[in-house]
């Protein structure tokens, strides 16, 4: 597989499909930052829109940035793979196409990597856009902290409450590339891989920095995946998470991880419950897709193991 030069320190890897109306303003806030030692990868994943001449355009107007484009379309794991398959820099960042980021975010990022070798992942405020006059700040710092990862965890995974939480989202995160490559972490084309990779990440990581001043900002589609929901969602979600129990197991984090994945899998059991609430179905779909839910739940989770670490106070007794 052909590498990329490493004559930059960060990559920014950006997976797109479809996206004609959204690309510009994506790539704008990345070659506006004042950060210049970076370069930008994208994969076009076969777009069938004007994206790819319009990223035809960017690449050849700018150097640091090389495109891709697949044949067929292979979705977003596939891309983000890809990308990580190709950089040759220290440090990597992810941003989808249809989101942007402020220009001081990667300078802010990189300050504090480059000054702590402890530091293996900087991350920074979201605000979630729902269209130009509605924007939800969603995850906030005021202050420049340094956490630990098992702190990070607590806060990733809301086994603690807090006044600050850390987002799954990839799109305000920068990472050292050796802690990925070393544990070898990927995408693996699930409903809720995002949230398993960011877990991984976490769990792996030494320090945590939390920058303040700088956000990225999340733009919720109407067709967003997050605003969809389907029988094979519920499927994917529970293939996900005993998933990733087994390979904690395999590899003996288990013991002293547990209590971290049975709080996330109940808040991403919650957030799959409000999916559903907010869906489009008619309330005899929501009753059928509520008893999948139940049932897949029953087969695929150890049920005495969960009963030691779930919170009581979702069962009042």
């Amino acid at each position: 597989m052909l590498k990329m030069n490493g004559r930059y320190l960060l990559t920014v890897i950006v997976p797109v499909y479809n996206l004609e109306n959204n690309i510009e303003i994506c790539l704008d806030s990345i070659l506006n930052q004042n950060f210049d030692d970076l370069q930008i990868l994208i994969i076009d994943d076969a777009s069938t829109d004007n994206t790819y001449n319009i990223l035809s355009a960017y690449c050849k107007n700018n150097k640091n940035i090389t495109l891709y484009r697949n044949l067929v379309n292979k979705g977003v794991s596939y891309c983000r793979n890809l990308g990580l398959s190709l950089v040759d820099t220290k440090y990597i960042a992810f941003l989808d196409g249809d989101d942007w980021i402020d220009s001081n975010c990667y300078s802010k990022a990189i300050q504090k990597l480059e000054k702590d070798n402890c530091i293996d992942i900087a991350l920074w405020n979201i605000q979630t856009v729902y269209s130009r006059s509605q924007c939800l700040k969603r995850y906030f710092y005021e202050d420049d902290n340094t956490i630990s990862n098992s702190y990070a965890l607590n806060i990733f995974t809301r086994s603690i409450n807090s006044n600050i939480y850390i987002s799954p989202l990839l799109g305000n995160k920068i990472i050292r590339t050796n802690l990925i490559s070393k544990h070898n972490i990927q995408f693996h084309g699930y409903f809720y891989e995002d949230d398993i990779f960011i877990f991984k990440c976490l769990l792996f990581a030494n320090q945590i920095q939390l920058l303040s001043g700088a956000n990225l900002y999340y733009f919720q589609r109407d067709d967003s995946v997050m605003h969809s929901f389907s029988e094979s969602n519920i499927i994917e979600f529970y293939e996900v998470f005993p998933s990733f129990r087994n390979f904690l197991i395999a590899n003996n984090l288990w013991n002293g991880n547990e209590n971290y994945f049975y709080s996330y899998y109940e808040k991403c059991i919650q957030n799959l419950l409000i999916l559903l609430h907010n869906s489009s179905f008619k309330e005899h779909e929501k009753r059928n897709l509520l008893c999948i839910i139940f049932k897949q739940f029953y087969e695929k989770t150890d049920i005495k193991d969960y009963t030691k670490y779930c919170d009581l106070r979702l069962f009042p007794l």
